[in-house]
């Protein structure tokens, strides 16, 4: 990539660089004094780049990182992030599009939740950035996180010891993380709307390379009326390039309304099924390249939707469709034109979508607005039986507002609220769950559901009474594993396969009573569990009850 004269000048050499947002821009957009400003900002381990919807910040960045010599990582941020194992798969997705391997041992670190955690993801990087070559590392949207988590996270990598890296923030809110220390030490750059507005100049050279001539008049008149705002000032443009003689009527439309101008110089002139599929697209929050050619289904509609790239446009580097803002809030005001089921049948296709490419938190988040509860049930199912709190709260607020009459038919969701609260370690909920249903079931007719029921909260009460054996000094615990199991044998059903791992834990031998013989009767209530678990569980606990006996010798 060429790089300007000024910028070669003051950059010692070029290195490699990452995948930025391309999309199907050219240089009308480009502005020098942005450029020089930005050139000096980046100098500094830390940029904030803060301003309203449409004050073209992100495209600000593109231009000025597509003519700088740096290793970029772009992260593109979304409400979605502010759970930390989706922020984290985020993350690792947008590193694996460069470096794999790299991506790979981030993924095998897991989401970095505190000091040691973090240490240890530090000394990833440190074999990974070379000292000599410098780094970028974008997170657009920062406005969206609110996460204290994922804040904490990015906080501590602004304060990384590598001098090399600079971090830049395209917010349209203050950044809420705490670099006051860096600030004192002038060591961070802000830009805001005011630096971001055009100017007359730039508005003049712009609507040049676009091919409109206007008077030093109107010029004035146009950045009276935008004050310099990107969004108004590209409408206007694109308004006066296709007639220039209505200069009067697209600044009226303008200052009256912005949305309407949207509404007449974009959106009504492209053709009734892009319209439709534009406001499917604003049901999305992660727009996939593969999953808009899914929903698209026509080449065609594709190829129509190019038309409109100053608003829309793809970006094969980071794999998305990149919306502005106030288009995307012009389109959600017109959702109502869609039908429930139009909408529901968006929202699966996206929820198939991120289960397939393991984005498992947003597939929730769509089968959950799409009212589909038995894939949602499914996904716990099929993780690990330790799950992150923060994804375990998301995932078990998402259960526990389900509609009865929507989780009637799914088996094994009483079983996925249970196994969610003894994640969290709130086992007398996880109790009282298991006693309540079981009550429930017991008294109904036996069949394949009743059955796959009953199994998963006999286990539940199983693994509570091994839990609570250290209290209770009650070691007949292995009554309920028997119970399961029977189940299981009239009507066996699907295991998960991530439970056939093994017993996971400090100890097995779970015992708080002095008093002789405790150890001996909790370990034979372990060698009677096992066979039971082992049969109706894929092989989970095997091999425990050795285990134990070693712990008692």
């Amino acid at each position: 990539m060429t790089t300007s004269a000024s910028a070669t000048a003051r950059t010692e050499q070029v290195y490699h660089r990452g995948p930025i947002p391309t999309g199907a821009r050219d240089d009308v957009w480009l502005r020098s004094r942005i450029n020089q400003l930005l050139l000096d900002a980046v100098r500094s381990p830390v940029v904030t780049v803060v301003a309203g919807s449409g004050y073209g910040k992100t495209c600000a960045m593109l231009d000025f990182l597509r003519g700088y010599n740096a290793f970029t990582t772009w992260i593109q941020l979304s409400e979605h992030d502010n759970i930390g194992t989706r922020f984290w798969e985020n993350f690792t997705h947008t590193i694996a599009l460069y470096d794999q391997p790299l991506a790979d041992r981030l993924i095998e670190n897991g989401f970095p939740q505190n000091g040691s955690e973090y240490d240890k993801y530090l000394a990833i990087p440190e074999d990974a950035i070379a000292p000599h070559e410098k780094h970028i590392v974008v997170y657009d949207d920062f406005h969206l996180l609110h996460d204290p988590s994922v804040l904490n996270f990015i906080e501590m990598c602004i304060y990384s010891p590598f001098p090399n890296i600079t971090t830049i923030l395209i917010s349209r809110t203050e950044p809420t993380i705490n670099f006051s220390g860096l600030m004192l030490k002038g060591l961070v750059v802000n830009i805001t709307e005011s630096e971001l507005r055009f100017t007359e100049d730039e508005i003049a050279a712009y609507l040049h390379k676009i091919g409109v001539t206007v008077s030093a008049d109107s010029i004035a008149a146009i950045s009276a009326d935008t004050e310099g705002w990107a969004m108004a000032v590209n409408l206007m443009g694109g308004a006066l390039k296709k007639n220039p003689a209505r200069e009067g009527h697209a600044r009226a439309a303008m200052k009256s309304n912005i949305l309407r101008l949207l509404e007449s110089e974009v959106f009504n002139v492209v053709s009734g099924r892009l319209q439709r599929f534009l406001i499917q697209l604003s049901l999305i929050d992660y727009l996939a390249i593969g999953l808009v050619e899914q929903l698209a289904e026509d080449p065609t509609l594709l190829e129509e939707l190019k038309t409109i790239n100053a608003h829309v446009r793809p970006d094969s580097q980071v794999n998305t469709y990149l919306m502005h803002h106030f288009f995307l809030d012009f389109l959600r005001q017109r959702q109502n034109l869609l039908s429930d089921q139009e909408k529901r049948d968006t929202w699966l296709a996206a929820a198939r979508w991120c289960d397939d490419n393991d984005y498992k938190i947003d597939a929730v988040s769509y089968y959950e607005r799409a009212g589909a509860y038995q894939p949602i049930a499914q996904i716990v199912f099929d993780m690990s039986m330790q799950i992150p709190a923060v994804a375990a709260n998301y995932l078990l607020r998402v259960l526990e507002n389900a509609p009865k009459t929507a989780v009637k038919d799914v088996a094994i969701f009483p079983r996925m609220c249970a196994r969610l609260l003894l994640s969290l370690q709130r086992y007398d909920d996880a109790l009282r769950l298991a006693q309540q249903t079981v009550k429930e079931y017991e008294a109904r007719p036996v069949t394949a559901f009743n059955d796959c029921v009953l199994a998963g909260m006999y286990t539940t009460l199983g693994y509570v009474g091994m839990l609570y054996a250290p209290m209770s000094e009650s070691y007949d615990f292995d009554r309920y594993f028997k119970q399961a199991d029977e189940c299981y044998t009239r009507h066996p059903f699907e295991v998960p396969a991530l439970t056939t791992s093994g017993y996971v834990g400090l100890c097995v031998s779970c015992v708080g009573s002095t008093r002789k013989g405790a150890l001996e009767e909790y370990v034979e209530a372990v060698a009677r569990s096992v066979p039971y678990v082992v049969h109706s569980a894929g092989g989970c606990m095997a091999g425990a009850d050795e285990l134990a006996r070693a712990e008692l010798y």
